[in-house]
This record gives structure tokens, C-alpha cells and sequence, in this order.
């Protein structure tokens, strides 16, 4: 089956754009790079590249003066400026596109809309079907039999729309659409129509007289201010509908075959998404693969702490697995012991009912490498275990070197540092309602790839400490503040529980007391934690100035 997608890039982005960045905290990565646009357009695109498309296209506005343009100055002149954090993702946007092996296309003469509109028009028949990814309704004048515009809305899953939606919404042929878009105008493209005349009268008019034209002749039948108006602003709805219909027959060099769709180019869109730093993407993307390198060698599992007597020692990497996201409360699973080529995997209850490892740990003379030792110093200290010797924490380095760098999930740590042999925490352990304790083997394998990585990144980490002038920063003041911090954490802070509630009897009398005077000053009892209550007393029954009332409420 042969199945043609024609994407609306320029409506897509933009879409993505100001969907993200309402609230004014855009997204970036740890080179300060604006990146919110991206990752709502990959989000938005990804599920298209895992269709059963043979062919596709995204096709974009190239931001300057169109034919449109010459002949209405005053085309899209409101819209403001690109905004600069929206304009410096652009570059990035044609990178994914590229990654997920999509054909893009823009045009000096040409919109967006007229290159989608052509090319379903033109090979309309050489297709199975064509579908249109838009939120653009100028888009539905270009609905056909075999050609749907795939819509979508906040809150709803997209919707395929096709020629019978349209009637059965409308009462309109796709072909009336230009005389819809003439006679009402289109102010987000600042098109004007006939002044008085909305979506309702339009739609009216064009049920009883089938096209602009044949209203204009029949305007004698119009009576009062509907008359006057389509007859004295003819030649701006004539503009409108000029403006507004889409050129189905472009001058474009590209053929079928140039767009023929042959699948994800995987290497490219997995090291795009590093670039960007996009780690639930590449979760998401490479789940059930196994992106790991294989381990250079098998994880020994002890039963008896004593078999660890001659793997206790100085410079091993040390690694406790736990299950939970709050290690105060986490269940401990078990230790990997990791130094040289030799990696072994102890059950947590197993090593500590041992002298000897407990030794080790408390040992300030052995040194020991880990990730998070203010985790792992806390966990201990629940055991009355104080833990010593650590002189390398992979996470605090990581957080010294670059403090946007210092996640929790080994996996974006290593990453920045040049090693991907790790998988994500939640690839082995679940995430929410799904989280679960996997197979031990699977904890120990997990564990042993953590040990290495530190085992390999420690060398790098600490020349560019050194390098950078960051090495006594991390030693003598990041390194004790951990250990400082966990100790902290274990034992709390002191409260005097009474002190606490014989202020919250204070404040109980306090807020009896202001409650009873609202009362006094209202002249009535209602909830004051209720805002629509609230609202009624204030804005209606005292006649306090109200910026504006909604459905519920002012």
C-alpha cells in the first residue's frame, strides 16, 4: 500500500513551541541551548516515523515575502518576530528532521500550505491514501477521497479528518473553503473579510448560495445591513478568498520518489538526542534493545563474605544497590565489590553479617570509588556503620565539573562523559506504579556496569578536575560536605514537639478570631476557604471592584 505524508512543519513547530513555553522556564541543556521546541516537535513527530508511511514530506514557510505578500502588504504583518530562543532551535528542528529520515522541503514563492496542497493534489492517484499533519483548517479545502488532514486538539487524541467530517461539521465541499475564509476573513493571517460577517453567517450564506460569486450576483434577495455590507465590501472578500486558497499547482522540482520514506536513521537520531540531552527519548526509543556493549567479564556471586577476603582492597569501586527512589527508606539489595578485572556481587544482609567487610567499609585506609557516597554513607550509618575511605564519588564529580550534570540516574552522568555500557535506572528497576525489584542477576549485571564505568571514567574526571584548578574544591570541601550532609540527613534535626503544639493552639485562636471578625464585618457565615463563596461576598454583596467573572467565579 502505497501511503503518502505530507507533515506541516512551520504549523507543527510553532505549535511546539508556544506550547512549551508558557510559563516562561524553557527548556535547555547543560550548554544553556534553548531546546523546548525540539523536544515537543520530536515528541509530536516520533509516533509518524514508526507508521506504515512508504513516503513523506515536512514542508516549511521560508519566513520571507510571498506572492501573497505582493499583492496584500498587510499579510501577516500582526504577527510578531520569532522569538530569539525559538529562532536558534531552527538549526536542531531540520537535524531531527533529517535524523528521522524525512524529506523536508520550503520555497522562496511558495508557502508551506501550497507544496502540501500540490503534491496531494498532483499525485493524488498514485496513492493509496495521503495524509495531512495540520492543525491549519485552510488545509481542508485540499480534502479528498483518498486524501485526510490529521488534526489534533489539547487534551483529545488526533483525529483523522476527512471530506464527510467536514460536511457533517460545515454543511461544506472542501472547494468552499477559499469562499468560508473570503466572506468571514482570517485574522491570524490578517486577512480581512466583510465587517459583520462571522464563521455563522458565512456558513448560512454559502448553504443557500453555494459560492461567493453566486451570492454576489443574488445580493439583491439580502436585505438591511447584510446587503449593504457584502455589496460595498465585494472586492475584500474577492481578496480573502485570493488569499486564502491554496495553490494546488506549484512549480516544484520533486517527484515521488524523491520522497520515499525508508525508516528512522537510528545512529543519527540516538546521538541527536544525546547532543540534546533528550534522555527520556532515547529510554523510549531503545527500550527491549540492548544499546550495551557486552561486559568484558561474568559477575562472580559470593555467598560467603569470607570468600571477599582478597577482593577488600585499596582503590576498589564500591557499589550498593537498593530499590526505592528514598534511600532513607529503600530496601537494600546487595553490594558489588569491583577492582582490577574482578567483579563480585554479595547479597546486602550476606556482607554485613560479616566482620571483615564491615572492617573494610569503616577502614579509612582502603580507598574506595563510588556513585553518590552521600547515598551510600547513609544507608550505612542506618547499620551503625560509619563509612570511610571514600576518596571518589563519580556523581559529586560529575556535579564539580558541571553542576547541570549531576543527575541521579548513572546512565546521564556517563553519557556526558563519553559512555553509553549503561542502562537506564528505570530500564531495570520500572519507574511508578510499574517499579519492581528485579532478578538478582539482573541487579548484579546492573550494579557491575555502574563499578566499571567509574573504574573508566575516574582517570578522565580527575585530569580535567586538575586541569580546571577544581581538584582541592572537590577533595577538601565537596567530599567532607557529603559525608557531613549524610550525617545530617541520618540523625535529623531536634524538634520540641511541645513548642509546636502550643503554637498551633496560637494559631487556632488566632484564625478563630479573624474568622469571627470577617463574619462581624459580612454580616454573615460562609466558608471562607471557598473562593466562589468568597467571591460572592466580596464582589457582589460588598461591591468590591472585580477584574472579571468566569463560569466559577470571579
Amino acid at each position: 500500500m502505497r501511503k503518502l505524508l505530507l507533515i506541516d512543519g512551520s504549523n507543527m513547530m510553532f505549535r511546539a513551541y508556544y506550547a512549551t513555553a508558557h510559563s516562561g522556564d524553557l527548556m535547555r541543556n547543560s550548554k544553556g541551548e534553548y531546546t523546548n521546541a525540539v523536544f515537543a516537535l520530536a515528541n509530536m513527530l516520533m509516533p509518524y516515523a514508526k507508521g506504515d508511511y512508504t513516503h513523506v514530506l515536512v514542508a516549511f514557510d521560508k519566513g520571507k515575502e510571498t506572492y501573497r505578500h505582493k499583492v496584500f502588504t498587510e499579510y501577516k504583518a500582526q504577527r510578531k518576530a520569532m522569538p530569539d530562543p525559538f529562532k536558534a532551535q531552527l538549526p536542531h528542528i531540520r537535524e531531527f528532521i533529517d535524523a528521522l529520515g524525512f524529506k523536508s522541503m520550503e520555497s522562496e514563492t511558495y508557502e508551506a500550505d501550497d507544496i502540501i496542497g500540490t503534491l496531494a493534489k498532483r499525485h493524488r492517484d498514485e496513492f493509496d491514501a495521503i495524509e495531512i499533519v495540520s492543525n491549519d483548517r485552510d488545509l481542508y479545502q485540499v480534502l479528498d477521497t483518498n486524501i485526510a488532514q490529521i488534526v489534533s486538539s489539547r487534551g483529545a487524541a488526533a483525529k483523522r479528518y476527512t471530506v464527510d467530517d467536514l460536511f457533517a461539521d460545515t454543511a461544506l465541499k472542501p472547494e468552499q473553503i477559499p469562499d468560508l475564509k473570503g466572506l468571514m476573513g482570517d485574522a491570524s493571517d490578517n486577512i480581512p473579510g466583510i465587517p459583520g460577517v462571522g464563521e455563522k453567517t458565512a456558513l448560512k450564506l454559502l448553504k443557500e448560495y453555494g459560492t461567493m460569486e453566486n451570492l454576489f450576483s443574488h445580493s439583491f434577495e439580502l436585505k438591511g445591513k447584510l446587503k449593504s455590507r457584502i455589496e460595498d465590501h465585494r472586492k475584500d472578500a474577492e481578496l480573502a478568498k485570493h488569499l486564502s486558497t491554496i495553490d494546488t499547482d506549484a512549480s516544484l522540482d520533486v517527484t515521488p520518489q524523491d520522497l520515499r520514506y525508508r525508516g528512522v536513521e537510528e545512529d543519527a537520531l540516538l546521538e541527536f538526542y544525546r547532543k540534546m540531552e533528550f534522555h527520556s527519548l532515547i529510554r523510549r526509543w531503545t527500550k527491549g534493545r540492548d544499546e550495551s556493549p557486552a561486559d568484558d567479564e561474568d559477575v562472580v556471586f559470593v555467598e560467603d563474605a569470607a570468600a571477599l577476603k582478597d577482593d577488600l582492597v585499596d582503590g576498589a569501586v564500591l557499589i550498593l544497590e537498593s530499590f526505592g527512589d528514598n534511600y532513607h527508606r529503600s530496601e537494600k539489595l546487595g553490594f558489588v565489590l569491583h577492582h582490577e578485572k574482578k567483579t563480585a556481587y554479595i547479597d546486602y544482609r550476606t556482607a554485613l553479617a560479616d566482620d571483615g567487610f564491615i572492617a573494610f567499609l569503616q577502614d579509612g585506609k582502603r580507598r574506595k570509588r563510588t556513585f553518590d557516597v552521600k547515598r551510600l554513607a547513609v544507608s550505612l550509618l542506618q547499620e551503625d556503620i560509619d563509612l570511610a575511605g571514600v576518596d571518589f564519588d563519580c556523581l559529586l564529580a560529575a556535579y564539580v565539573l558541571n553542576p547541570s550534570h549531576a543527575k541521579e540516574d548513572f546512565r546521564i552522568v556517563s553519557q556526558h562523559h563519553g559512555l553509553d555500557e549503561v542502562p537506564y535506572h528505570e530500564d531495570i528497576y520500572g519507574k511508578g506504579a510499574k517499579a519492581a525489584i528485579p532478578d538478582k542477576r539482573l541487579v548484579a549485571e546492573y550494579g557491575a556496569k555502574k563499578a566499571r564505568a567509574i573504574e573508566r571514567l575516574r582517570p578522565t574526571m580527575e585530569k580535567t578536575l586538575d586541569e580546571r584548578g577544581q581538584t582541592k574544591i572537590f577533595h577538601d570541601v565537596e567530599m567532607p560536605l557529603a559525608k557531613t550532609l549524610a550525617k545530617m540527613e541520618h540523625r535529623g534535626i531536634a524538634i520540641d514537639r511541645d513548642a509546636l503544639d502550643a503554637f498551633a493552639e496560637i494559631l487556632e485562636k488566632d484564625i478563630a478570631a479573624v474568622t469571627e471578625e470577617v463574619y462581624e464585618a459580612t454580616g454573615e457565615t460562609f466558608n471562607i476557604g471557598s473562593p466562589k463563596q468568597l467571591g460572592v461576598v466580596l464582589f457582589e454583596k460588598l461591591k468590591l471592584p472585580s477584574y472579571k467573572k468566569s463560569q466559577t467565579g470571579h
